[in-house]
């Protein structure tokens, strides 16, 4: 469906008047690298539709939650930035600087791997019973590695997210310009999802902590509700 309404909304784009204000942009933007058409109306006012992507492999390092050392979790991510833009632009004074609202459309993805390293050489333990050597720590407490096995986590956003923003564009008469965006994007809260192909999944302890590794992790990323976004282009205006 998101990918439908991008391809729309270049379509929009494309089917306005020739004679009419369109630019190309390519630009490096805190979302990734991407491009976008704009058109700009003979009014102080411009609709613009692009697409960013960027490939990340997050360093992650799982939190001591039990005060244990050495008994936390291997991680190993990807983190895969794929995100379209549906922006319309307000230029005051019909000059090069403008204000921006607009959505950005959120097909990013974050799914983490991770094992337990750490061989149990003793009884398991859960919360409230005496630590044991070995075993690495969920949520509360601590399982021998074939209960965990190997978890996946997959974090998702809300697929479209409300954008605001400012921006400098292209100069009255100018062909080729820089162009700049700062802006703000509100992706919401996120959903953390945790699975394990070990016997965790047969356990209701420890499917427990499974579900308050998620809780917290949500909680750790209430931080990019709000996303802010930086951009910086090369444009031309035929």
């Amino acid at each position: 469906m998101r990918t439908l309404f991008a391809a729309a909304s270049f379509a929009c784009l494309f089917s306005l008047p020739l004679q009419a204000d369109i630019t190309v942009n390519a630009h490096a933007a805190t979302i990734g690298l991407g491009a976008e058409v704009s058109y700009r109306f003979d009014r102080p006012f411009a609709v613009r539709g692009g697409w960013q992507r960027l490939d990340i492999d997050p360093n992650i390092e799982a939190e001591d939650q039990n005060g244990i050392e050495g008994d936390e979790l291997s991680y190993n991510g990807d983190l895969e930035l794929n995100n379209g833009n549906l922006f319309v632009d307000w230029f005051p004074g019909n000059q090069r600087f403008r204000f921006t609202v607009g959505a950005v459309l959120n097909n990013s993805e974050l799914e983490v791997t991770s094992q337990c390293n750490n061989a149990a050489s003793g009884p398991v333990i859960v919360p409230g019973t005496p630590p044991a050597s070995g075993g690495c720590e969920v949520g509360g407490g601590r399982f021998a590695p074939s209960d965990i096995g190997e978890t996946h986590t997959r974090i998702d956003f809300q697929p479209v997210a409300p954008y605001v923003g400012l921006g400098w564009s292209h100069s009255p008469g100018a062909r080729w310009s820089w162009t700049a965006d700062i802006g703000v994007a509100y992706l919401g809260e996120a959903d953390a999802d945790i699975t394990s192909t070990g016997s965790c999944n047969n356990s209701q302890a420890c499917r427990s902590q499974l579900q308050q590794e998620e809780e917290e992790l949500e909680r750790e990323l209430e931080d990019f509700e709000w996303f802010p976004m930086l951009s910086l282009g090369l444009s031309y205006r035929f």
